[in-house]
Parts: structure tokens; C-alpha cells; sequence
């Protein structure tokens, strides 16, 4: 993978903010682009549409299609995502509904936007959603959105940040995502409920560590923090309410906020929720792997609940 062949030298704050937003978003996203990065996810559920028949259409990379590491430590799609869990949970009240399930591993919002990664008969999963949504506009339930991490992954090649990289996916994720929600709004119309989420933070693994990877772990949740603020601003200026997926994974919390981690001992309560909710602290063959856990595909999608009722 080539970079933009700019460093930055450790030392103002702003390079240090988008190194590490390089590390932990760039780590996330390399293994989001695995086995199931070659084609589409796209699903509906089996049952008949009937008259009054709504949908659920879910948009966005790796988390979206429930990618988990196999026993042999390969990341593959399940239907284990939170989309998943979220459809099954909102049913109860939603009988009718069905979901549209379109998002692909590997996914950024450039190829959201032009296709490339995975297959879609309409040339990206954008074009695949909006065209859905235009066709079904009066029965669309609501839309959740999860892109934007994995536009870094090219800035880390063999692990050396590349910040110039960094610099233009950033200003490339502030110009492309508010263009995806308003091609989903131009679709759907401005009533549309569309719900995107902001991040955990993968790089609290760090923590165990030792010292080195303690520091690192606190500095990237200030980074992720900045990120989120960021993606909540889009999400505001474009009619879109924000699933607090870092609330719920305590990633702000205070590192003296603490909890007995079972064969870890004491540790900070951000990390733990890692450890629990994420591959991410777990031993080869399957970890360490940043994805969710089938628990931590279920906080996701309590995040999202309310939000979508």
C-alpha cells in the first residue's frame, strides 16, 4: 500500500492527533477488508413483501456486515452484525418490516460513492441504496449509516503513519459523507429517519501492554473523541441523529474508572469493554482483531434503538 511519501515528526498536537487518528482508525480498517471485501452483502429478509411491508436499509463497511474473525483467525461477514440484531429487536413492533442489507467490508465513502470494493448491479452501494429508497420511498422505516473509518487504511502502510495521507482522507470523509446523506435524503425525502453512529475506540487494547501502550491509549481516545465530534457536526448539519456507540462502549470514561477484568486484573472500565465487546484483546489465532464481538454487535445496536423507534 503506497502513501502520500509525507511524514510528520512526533511533537505539536496536531500532528500527534492525526497520527494517532492514523493508528486507530487505520488499524480498525485493515482488517476490515478481508474474505468478504469481494462482493456485495447485500440481503433482504426471506419472508414476502405484503401490502403494508416497511423496510430497514442499512448502509456502511465491516460492522455493518457483522465481520468477525473464523477460528482460523480470518475475518468473515456473519449475521451476527448489528443491523442483524437491531432488525430482530425492532420486529416485535415492526412485523411488517424487512431488511435491506447493503453494507461491504472494506468499504470507505469514496467507494460507497463510486463502487469498486464490493459488487452492486447499480455500480456502488450508494447507487444500490438511493435507487431502493426512491423505488420504496413511502415505506422506508429507516436507514442506519456506518462509513468513514476505513479511509484511512491506506495511511498506514507497513505500519509507518503517513500523515499527508491523513490530512486528504480526513478532508475527504468532511466532503464525502455529508454528500452520501444527501443522496439518501434527496431519495427518501426529508422525512427519512437516518441514523449514523460515531466510534469506539479499538486502540484501548493498547492498555495491556504496559506503559508505552498505556499512554498511546489514552491519547487516542482524546483523538477519537475529536474524530467523533467531527462525524457528529456532519451528522447534525445533515439531518442525521447519532448513535453514541462510544457511550455506550465507555470509551470517554475516565481512566480511573475501574473494574476486575477476568485474567487481566484491574483495569480501566474503556478497556474492559474492549476486552468484552471486541476480538480485540483476545489471543491468536482470532485476535488480537479489532471487530466486535457478537456482544459487542449488540451494544451497537442498543445504541441505535432509540433512535429508530
Amino acid at each position: 500500500m503506497a502513501g502520500h511519501g509525507t511524514r510528520t515528526r512526533l511533537g505539536s498536537p496536531r500532528a500527534v492527533m492525526l497520527t494517532l487518528t492514523a493508528v486507530v482508525l487505520g488499524a480498525a480498517a485493515l482488517s476490515g477488508c478481508s474474505s468478504s471485501a469481494s462482493s456485495s452483502s447485500s440481503t433482504t429478509s426471506t419472508s414476502k413483501p405484503s401490502a403494508g411491508t416497511r423496510y430497514y436499509v442499512s448502509l456502511g463497511d465491516s460492522y455493518a456486515t457483522g465481520v468477525q474473525p473464523d477460528a482460523s483467525g480470518e475475518s468473515v461477514s456473519t449475521n451476527q452484525g448489528y443491523p442483524d440484531v437491531l432488525y430482530n429487536d425492532v420486529r416485535p413492533s415492526m412485523p411488517d418490516l424487512q431488511l435491506v442489507k447493503l453494507g461491504c467490508s472494506g468499504e470507505t465513502t469514496t467507494t460507497a460513492i463510486k463502487g469498486g470494493t464490493c459488487h452492486y448491479a447499480e455500480g456502488s452501494q450508494l447507487a444500490a441504496a438511493t435507487s431502493f429508497i426512491r423505488s420504496n420511498q413511502s415505506s422506508i422505516a429507516f436507514v442506519t449509516v456506518e462509513l468513514g473509518a476505513n479511509n484511512f487504511e491506506t495511511c498506514v502502510p507497513n505500519g509507518n503513519v503517513d500523515t499527508g495521507c491523513v490530512l486528504d482522507e480526513l478532508a475527504t470523509v468532511e466532503t464525502e459523507l455529508p454528500q452520501i446523506f444527501q443522496q439518501l435524503r434527496d431519495a427518501g425525502g426529508p422525512q427519512m429517519k437516518i441514523v449514523a453512529m460515531n466510534l469506539f475506540d479499538p486502540f484501548l487494547a493498547a492498555w495491556l501492554s504496559g506503559s508505552e501502550g498505556q499512554t498511546l491509549a489514552q491519547a487516542s481516545v482524546e483523538v477519537l473523541m475529536e474524530f467523533n465530534q467531527t462525524l457528529r457536526s456532519i451528522h447534525r448539519a445533515a439531518g442525521t441523529r447519532t448513535a453514541n456507540v462510544a457511550g455506550a462502549f465507555s470509551t470517554y470514561d475516565t481512566f480511573s474508572n475501574t473494574t476486575d477484568l477476568p485474567g487481566r486484573g484491574t483495569v480501566p472500565v474503556a478497556v474492559a469493554r474492549i476486552c468484552q465487546w471486541t476480538w480485540g484483546c483476545a489471543p491468536p489465532p482470532q485476535g488480537p482483531n479489532e471487530h466486535p464481538n457478537a456482544e459487542g454487535y449488540r451494544q451497537i445496536a442498543n445504541a441505535f434503538r432509540p433512535l429508530v423507534s
